[in-house]
């Protein structure tokens, strides 16, 4: 009689303990949620960025053991494109994640990360460059004068503060190369050189 009460009380808890991890990452409002990853990144779940800017989540294969996520940044219901490794805004981090496999948190992820945006006191932004709307920075170098809406972003071997009106100007200036397709590929995808 102790082993099948022994028995009932761990079956008790296992379905317990399951039944709480399967909720996991979701919430019961239509708030806009991170999705965090299990390696605890210390990423926000709620994003609050300047006029303009959205970050949405969407849940993909919800419920299946499949369940992952792509977060996206807009400014102004304009996506922002794949080809940026991290975006800054208002000191807001973004770190791009190419999909690998299908249960993966995808796309723009928030990161607790820190870059600290310096000032310069010794460069300021020429008119050129106010026209150009963007300028090359090292280091997250910001010069004197940068209208406080620029944003820093980093692409390959390019950082530059730019404004989000001229973010894909800035990425077919360049020629950045998407970032969706850098996941895993499989053997059947590589063809060997004749």
């Amino acid at each position: 009689m102790k082993n099948f009460a022994g028995f009932i009380f761990i079956f008790v808890f296992f379905t317990f303990v399951l039944s709480g991890c399967s909720s996991l990452g979701k919430q019961e409002n239509d708030s806009v949620v991170d999705v965090q990853e299990c390696d605890n990144q210390n990423e926000s779940a709620t994003v609050k960025l300047p006029d303009g800017w959205a970050y949405e989540t969407e849940i993909t294969h919800e419920g299946s053991r499949s369940e992952g996520s792509v977060s996206r940044l807009f400014f102004r219901y304009s996506e922002i494109p794949a080809v940026f490794s991290r975006i800054i805004i208002n000191g807001a981090i973004f770190d791009y994640r190419p999909i690998v496999h299908l249960w993966d948190n995808s796309g723009y992820i928030r990161t607790s990360s820190e870059c600290k945006i310096v000032i310069s006191d010794e460069v300021m932004i020429t008119a050129a460059e106010l026209k150009h709307g963007w300028y090359k920075s090292e280091d997250c170098i910001m010069k004197r004068g940068t209208p406080p809406g620029w944003i820093h972003v980093e692409a390959d071997n390019l950082e530059a503060f730019v404004s989000p009106e001229k973010i894909t100007e800035l990425a077919a200036f360049y020629n950045l190369g998407s970032l969706k397709n850098s996941g895993l590929l499989m053997p059947a995808a590589i063809t060997p050189d004749e």
